[in-house]
This record gives C-alpha cells, structure tokens and sequence, in this order.
C-alpha cells in the first residue's frame, strides 16, 4: 500500500543556486533521498527531473512521497516459528535468511518477518513510532537479528509493549546470548571485548573503530576441534550494535564460521554465518515480571557440529548456556 504524497512549491534561494533539483525537494520536504520518491516536478512551469540542477529564483512545484510511509504488506504463505504469544507480546524463533523487515528505501518488499507477523497480528500494523529507528516498513519491531543469523526476538502487540520494549532495548535491558561457531581456539576460556563499532569512510562493512559507537560482548568458550582449529562459543550482549559478535570475534582473530563477510572462512554446511540467538530475556510489559525464553541449535549448526566430530576439549550443551555468561537472575 502507498502512503500519502506531498506538494512542495518553492523559490530557488541564492545558497541553492546549481544543486541537483532532487537535493533541493530532500531537502524541502524533509525526506532522505534513499526514501524520496518524486512523482511530479515542474521549474518555472516546464516539467523537470531530478538530475537537472536549478538557479537562483527559479519556482519549483513539486509531488513527492516517502517510501518509508508504504505499509508493508501481509503474507501467510510464510513460514513464521511462534515461541510465545500473549496480548502484549510476540517471542518468534527466526529462521536463517528472513529479514526482519524491508529496507527503509523499500518498505513494501515482501519474505520479511513482518510480512509473516502481519498475516497472523494484523493490529501490530499500527505500532509504529516516530524517530530514527521506528518506520511504517517495522511495525511491533523493537529488535533486530541479522538476516542469516537465526533465533530469537520479542516483538510489540500492544502500544504499552512497544513504549516498554523500545525502553529496555534502548537501555539494553534486554538479556541477548547467542551461540557461536568460530574458528580457532581462543585463549582464555571466558573474556570481554570492550570496542567501539563503526564504519570508516568508504569501507563496505562495519568494524572496530575508535571514533565509533560503545559495544561491549561477554564470551565464554564450551568446547574446541583441533582439525580444523574451531571453537564453540556462547556470546552475551552488554550492548547491541549492528553486527556486533561478527565485528567483535573478528576483531580478536576468531570470525564466525562462513561470515565471508567478516573473515570467516567456508566450512562444509556452513552456508551462512554460524550464529543463532540463543537466550532472550525482558521484563514484561504487562506483568512486570522478568520473563527468559531459550531456543535449541538450529539444523545447520548442529551438523555443522557433527562434521567436525567429538570436541576435543569441551562438549557442546543442549542449551548451549555456560554458566559463565548466563544472565544474572533478575
């Protein structure tokens, strides 16, 4: 579904004067133009577009519409693994390869999560807010996993949810655990990585950088292969950055098995990163209860596991939860 359309009528300043017609409705209307889509634009009455530059005193009249306005639309032919659900709430179990939601600059493109969410809780379609991080393209969304990172994630059913939710993750209340499988051995069992994440100019991924944002990661080793030199690794968020474990066990020499993207080398079945969210806990928004949810190793990993044969140091657990980075009780 398309959302609504502005009309923009301006006068070219003098500071304006040679900018591309399509900077100048950006900047007008207010939308980034990765989201601007012009329907109409005329200067001084003669249809133009959005690679003409203007000068100075010409009138501009212009159609214009957000993308990140398109409501995302619902689809139940997806596959959607439902942990829990009550009235304020939605736990799923996502599968490697589902986007969360639609990128900002196409929000009505379908496979995502949300299309899944929308077919079977239509009424979270309205729990959007404004700001940076929350757009018609992810209603209910609070959280993200990475497309082929698989496993757990709490989404909004209420608007008391999505205020309470939206808190805790920003204050990363959230309690986030994740397994691993990396590749070679680490040198202590347990340890913290303290390091900024950002993006240097012109650079294609993420990575360490000093001006960039806090992002602290708890690990803890459960079990190691010798050949190839691989470790089985549970993670605890402190914080959640984009790509944070994959930057972060990169960082320090051990990117996530078949993250090609960060180092990680191509293993038999690993055909994406090795990564699964295995432990989610929050406060719930109705109850006020603190409330845990586990999710066991998916398919891919555990024969990935079983590839590599009986650690030699370790054993992989079941819930794959090391005492040493479980979450605190709350």
């Amino acid at each position: 579904m398309s959302g609504p359309s502005d009309n923009l009528q301006f006068e070219v300043t003098r500071d304006e004067a040679d900018l591309r017609l399509d900077r100048l409705l950006a900047r007008h209307s207010g939308i980034p133009r990765a989201r601007l889509e012009v329907l109409a634009v005329r200067v001084d009455g003669v249809a133009a577009r959005g690679k003409d530059r203007v000068d100075c005193g010409c009138r501009v009249e212009a159609e214009v519409r957000d993308r990140a306005r398109d409501a995302p639309p619902a689809d139940a032919t997806l596959e959607l693994d439902v942990v829990h659900v009550d009235a304020d709430v939605i736990v799923v179990d996502k599968a490697a390869g589902m986007p969360v939601h639609a990128p900002r600059a196409a929000p009505t493109r379908g496979g995502t999560l949300v299309n899944a969410l929308l077919a079977r809780y239509p009424e979270i379609a309205d729990l959007t807010a404004t700001g940076p991080d929350m757009a018609a393209e992810r209603p209910g969304v609070v959280h993200r996993i990475d497309r082929m990172t698989s496993g757990l994630l709490v989404v909004a059913r209420s608007a008391r949810a999505l205020s309470s939710l939206g808190d805790q993750a920003a204050s990363h209340a959230f309690d986030r655990v994740y397994a691993a499988l990396c590749g070679g051995h680490l040198t202590t069992e347990t340890g913290i990585i303290d390091a900024p994440i950002g993006r240097r100019a012109g650079a294609r991924h993420l990575g360490v950088e000093a001006g960039g944002r806090a992002a602290r990661s708890r690990y803890a080793v459960e079990a190691e292969w010798d050949r190839p030199a691989v470790s089985a690794v549970t993670v605890t968020l402190e914080t959640g950055r984009t790509h944070q474990i994959r930057v972060h066990m990169s960082a320090i020499g051990h990117p996530v098995l078949g993250d090609t993207a960060y180092g990680g080398r191509e293993t038999a079945g690993a055909e994406r990163q090795m990564l699964h969210a295995c432990h989610l806990g929050f406060t719930h928004p109705g109850s006020g209860a603190w409330v845990e949810f586990d999710s066991a190793l998916p398919d891919d990993m555990r024969a990935v596991g079983e590839t590599l044969g009986p650690p030699s140091r370790g054993s992989v657990p079941n819930d794959w939860l090391a005492p040493s980075v479980r979450p605190d009780n709350h």
